[in-house]
């Protein structure tokens, strides 16, 4: 597999975002409709911060086992946003950065997931899933 190819080639372009005030209720149901793990967090239509979907669980069990449990935790998820969860100032690629760039960092930094921005507009997001499906896309395109 070339693994210097653009992460354009394999980043997510079709990106659902957050604001800084979405509660982690809100930001909880997002994860459980759908089939991904972070969300990158926007402000006045620039990159803030991303968040994950282990930052909202690890935030609600931290508080669930300091408080009464169950009832605080839904008041948590209520009153708590983004931006009390979130990694601010998240590392980024641009699009033209190569993939290898994206797997070295992931390794390195044990990140799960890069935006991608391009002039400081969010154009995308890479993971290690769009690394595996490029490398296992490869190896059975070369297997046939």
């Amino acid at each position: 597999m070339n693994i210097n190819i653009p992460v354009s080639a394999i980043m997510t372009k079709d990106i659902v975002t957050v604001s800084l005030d979405h509660s982690l209720k809100d930001i909880f149901t997002i994860f459980k409709e759908n089939d991904f793990h972070h969300l990158p967090v926007l402000h006045k239509g620039k990159l803030e911060g991303i968040i994950s979907k282990e930052d909202v669980l690890q935030f609600l069990e931290s508080d669930y086992f300091e408080t009464t449990g169950e009832t605080y935790s839904g008041i948590q998820l209520r009153t708590n946003t983004a931006k009390e969860v979130m990694t601010a100032k998240p590392l980024v690629l641009e699009p033209e950065d190569y993939v290898s760039l994206a797997a070295d960092i992931f390794v390195a930094k044990q990140f799960r997931a890069l935006p991608i921005v391009d002039s400081g507009e969010l154009v995308g997001i890479v993971t290690i899933y769009d690394i595996l499906a490029c490398i296992c896309n490869h190896c059975f395109a070369d297997s046939i």
